[in-house]
Order: structure tokens, then C-alpha cells, then sequence
């Protein structure tokens, strides 16, 4: 008795097989190259490209007119692995700054929810940070800012919408302006965010994309903790940043 097929969903099927042909170019692509690699229309491989980039599994330039794969599959990736790679990678490199500046420092990761803490190194035991593996961390908070300045890719609507509505119109007018200086400094710093006398500054880690993978935190007593990106410990964090970021695909 001949085997019977399993029922699948041709349309799902054929996003899936476009995310894998992107992948394996391993470049930027212009439409007409999918179109030809996949044999597709041209209608329906503008509504696959359309859905893919919406739903962040695809990122389009808009400058070059060419497709990358998106951040939101770097995120899944990332939950289907645990994070396990990036988090071994960072380890010593965290470890070796938690210890060399006497801060506790940690990772957040991207989520729908907001920039989630992946782990944390401390040499300081004892003081509450405000935070432990698996929370949220707040919109005005520095690792909150990193993510706010360079969320494009990224799934946060949900988040920025529920931390602005919060806020006042001054109060938002007034994070608009300080999202410039953490654009161009790559530094974000936050006095007692969380916790009375603990405060935190924040640098994002990029991929070969130029898209926000991770944020690297400092906590500590906020007169410990950098408020500009001069400062030599946010010059190590900086330098740490570019570090991860070679190893960030």
C-alpha cells in the first residue's frame, strides 16, 4: 500500500524555502535575483518578500532596494539555542570586565516584550541591581534606551507602546532628544533607574547588519558608574561592544 504523503501548507512552504535561499547567498539581494533563483511570479514573490519583511524575518534596505535575513530570525535562533553561543562567547570577556572595574555587568537580549536579561557577572555581592536573569528591563532604563535608539529590525512595538503611554508629551519630547547623543555616542547612562543609589550605562552590540543584537550593562553605586562615553570604563565597554559584535552574525 503505497505511503501517504503528509499534508503540508504550499504557500508556507514557499516562504520558507525563499528565507533558505537568502541564507545560503549570504548577501544582499535585489528583487529581481529571488524572483529568477525561485521561478516565481513577480506578484507572488513581492507578497512573500512583503509578509517576510513585516513580520522582521527579512529586512529590506530601503536605500539599496536589497534583502537581508531579519532580526527576528536571529532572535528565534537565539531562543532555540538557549543563546548558548553568543552568552560562551561574551563569558570571559564579561567576566574579565566585571572584575577589572569592581561593576556588575550583564546582557539583554531582544524580545517581544522588551530587552530581556540574559546573564549576569558580579564581583559585588550583596546589592540589589534591580534585576535578575529573565526580567524586562524598562524603557527608561540605559539598556532601555539602547534598544529605543537602534530598535529598527527589531519586534518592540508592543513594548515602546505600553512604556510611552506612561509617559508625559514633555517626557517623551525630552527621550527624543537624548535618543540623538545615544546615537552618535553609542552610550546610553541612567542615574537610579531601578533602584535608589544604583545606576547603569549601556552600549549596544551590532551584527555584520548594523542591527542591535544585544546591550552591554554596568551596574553599580551611581557615583561608580559613567555618565559620558569619555569616561574610561565606557571606553572598555565600547571596546567590549566592538569585540562581540565580530562574532554577532
Amino acid at each position: 500500500m503505497e505511503e501517504r504523503k503528509p499534508a503540508i501548507i504550499q504557500s508556507l512552504q514557499n516562504g520558507l524555502d525563499v528565507l533558505e535561499m537568502i541564507a545560503k547567498e549570504r548577501r544582499p539581494m535585489k528583487f529581481t535575483e529571488i524572483q529568477q533563483l525561485t521561478n516565481m511570479t513577480k506578484s507572488n514573490i513581492h507578497k512573500y518578500l512583503t509578509t517576510l519583511s513585516l513580520a522582521g524575518f527579512l529586512h529590506r534596505d530601503s536605500a539599496t532596494h536589497t534583502y537581508t535575513l531579519g532580526n527576528r530570525l536571529i532572535e528565534i535562533g537565539n531562543m532555540a539555542q538557549g543563546d548558548t553561543s553568543f552568552i560562551e562567547i561574551a563569558d570571559s570577556y564579561m567576566k574579565a570586565f566585571a572584575e577589572e572595574t569592581g561593576l556588575t555587568a550583564l546582557i539583554a537580549l531582544p524580545s517581544i516584550d522588551g530587552p530581556l536579561v540574559k546573564e549576569i557577572w558580579s564581583v559585588t555581592y550583596g546589592i540589589d541591581i534591580g534585576a535578575q536573569h529573565g526580567t524586562t528591563l524598562p524603557l527608561l532604563s540605559s539598556t532601555g534606551y539602547i534598544f529605543y535608539a537602534f530598535q529598527e529590525g527589531l519586534q518592540l512595538n508592543k513594548w515602546i507602546n505600553q512604556s510611552s503611554q506612561t509617559l508625559s508629551v514633555h517626557e517623551q519630547l525630552a527621550i527624543m532628544k537624548e535618543m540623538e547623543q545615544v546615537k552618535e555616542h553609542l552610550f546610553a547612562a541612567k542615574t537610579e533607574p531601578l533602584i535608589e543609589h544604583i545606576s547603569s550605562c549601556s552600549v549596544p552590540v551590532f551584527n555584520h547588519q548594523q542591527e542591535l543584537v544585544a546591550a552591554i550593562t554596568a551596574v553599580g553605586y551611581k557615583n561608580l558608574i559613567p555618565q559620558n562615553h569619555h569616561h574610561p570604563n565606557a571606553q572598555k565597554m565600547l571596546a567590549l561592544s566592538k569585540k562581540l559584535s565580530n562574532y554577532s552574525t
